[in-house]
């Protein structure tokens, strides 16, 4: 009875802790959700969604502009990791929904009158500031709730102690799709070390610099492509170069010294760990990087590779892109601080080639990370687990390899010659008997021919008899089944 009563405390103990997890992570998971889900919405333009989080349900409230942006919201926030459903509350401008929708299924709308829109303030006016991950607004808000979401925004990509939206003042009267056009701006100028963004009415003015053109290019192209199409653009952005040491001619001898200090060891050490679908770096990152700076400085005509992975949560095509990401990431990180581009390659592979299992916490922890390989070499073929590394490591293996074989090759090689001596000897024993078999005839002949020459009287018929059996092989002169017996 008491082990009965035990269990079943052990048990409740169990049950309570596990509610009490739950509720602890449920509004966690929510608020990473929601941040997402407005994220994605952010950078397609469509940020007149507002988005509310149950559980892992995502409800979607709003006008849309047109049918085709509702369901487009719709569509990103379905394919958002770790949603499960989404509600469609939305309704199109001069349109409503008889119904809600789950998970996009599209509902026959019913047509109301379009709702007016009052005519935007001329100075309605936003500034966005930004200085490397430093970001500060200043202005005309329409509402809290657009306030909220923009600093929500800028807090995911850039750390919440980084933004600075004091200055924002609430003013009613923001032109038809102000959110959206913000909100896109703020996504796409992530890659500008300065950026000054001025959005006045319709008007959006862009300025700053880049350490790429490649960089200000796709900004370019992204913000048009999803600002709101009574939005017009206009860009100022300068390509700037890091400051980077002045190569200084060696004296001599000191040439040999540098050379002597170049090591990309420490460097491939540096493992940079991420949060779950997180790209961005922190300050214990920078510790490490300012390890692989100095490695790169030192080495001043190597090239490095930073490879990007994930674990295998999510999808393999979404892995790929965050991998990547982080990879870029980090490149960029170094070329702020002075690493020319062109000694480095960022490659994302995804969730191949883990360092840890995936079936525990830890291991994914481990595997969510961005490594760094010195040289112009891929550190993993493409589509293959075996790494350039592993390769070096069976090299010793293929040296023994090679070396056994040389030595099985000595050792037939030996006993070939061993072989080839003992026919030579074998030759000269095969000479030595015909040379003996030779003098004992010519003996016997030079008897016999003696006795001819000068036979003794009456010994004429004892030599001939002699002779003939001495000329007769030696089972001639015995019977037939004397021969028989000794042939068996």
């Amino acid at each position: 009875m008491s082990r009965l009563l035990l269990t079943a405390a052990v048990l409740a103990v169990l049950v309570y802790t596990m509610v009490l997890g739950v509720q602890w992570l449920s509004p966690r998971i929510e608020q990473d959700i929601a941040g997402r889900v407005t994220t994605g919405l952010a950078e397609q333009g469509l940020l007149w969604a507002d988005v509310d989080v149950k559980g892992r349900d995502v409800v979607l409230r709003g006008e849309a502009p047109t049918a085709e942006d509702k369901a487009k919201a719709v569509n990103v926030a379905t394919r958002v990791f770790g949603v499960s459903n989404v509600q469609d509350q939305l309704t199109v401008a001069g349109e409503v929904s008889g119904s809600a929708v789950v998970s996009g299924t599209a509902v026959a709308p019913v047509k109301q009158e379009a709702t007016k829109v009052a005519a935007p303030a001329v100075d309605y006016t936003l500034t966005i500031l930004k200085a490397g991950e430093s970001v500060a607004f200043e202005g005309n808000v329409p509402d809290e709730a657009s306030k909220k979401v923009l600093i929500e925004l800028a807090a995911n990509r850039y750390g919440i102690e980084n933004v600075d939206g004091t200055k924002l003042v609430v003013v009613e009267g923001a032109p038809a799709g102000w959110r959206s056009a913000v909100g896109a701006v703020l996504m796409h100028i992530s890659n500008l070390e300065q950026a000054n963004v001025v959005v006045n009415g319709t008007e959006v003015m862009i300025s700053g610099t880049v350490i790429d053109k490649e960089y200000s290019d796709k900004m370019e192209a992204d913000v048009n492509q999803v600002l709101p199409k009574e939005y017009k653009v206009a860009f100022a952005v300068d390509v700037v170069t890091p400051t980077v040491a002045v190569d200084v001619e060696p004296a001599a001898g000191e040439e040999t010294a540098a050379a002597s200090s170049c090591d990309m060891a420490e460097a491939e050490k540096q493992v940079l760990l991420f949060g779950f679908d997180k790209a961005d770096l922190t300050a214990e990152h920078a510790t490490q990087l300012k390890v692989v700076e100095k490695a790169l400085e030192a080495c001043a005509s190597e090239k490095m590779v930073i490879a990007g992975f994930t674990d295998v949560t999510g999808s393999k095509l979404y892995n790929k892109w965050l991998s990547q990401q982080r990879a870029e990431a980090t490149q960029r990180k170094l070329m702020r601080d002075g690493v020319a581009k062109d000694r480095l390659r960022a490659v994302g592979y995804g969730d191949l080639h883990p360092v840890a299992e995936n079936k525990t916490r830890e291991g994914r922890a481990k595997n969510r990370r961005v490594e760094f390989h010195a040289g112009a070499e891929l550190p993993y073929a493409e589509g293959a687990m075996e790494s350039k590394k592993a390769a070096a490591k069976a090299e010793p293996k293929a040296a023994e390899v090679k070396v056994e074989a040389a030595k099985s090759v000595s050792t037939t090689s030996t006993t070939e010659q061993k072989v080839e001596a003992l026919k030579v000897e074998a030759k000269k024993v095969v000479e030595t008997v015909k040379v003996k078999t030779v003098s004992a005839t010519q003996t016997v002949v030079e008897k016999v021919d003696a006795a001819v020459v000068e036979p003794a009287a009456g010994a004429v018929d004892a030599a001939t008899e002699k002779a003939s059996v001495i000329a007769k092989p030696w089972w001639a002169s015995k019977s037939v089944s004397e021969t028989a017996v000794e042939v068996k």
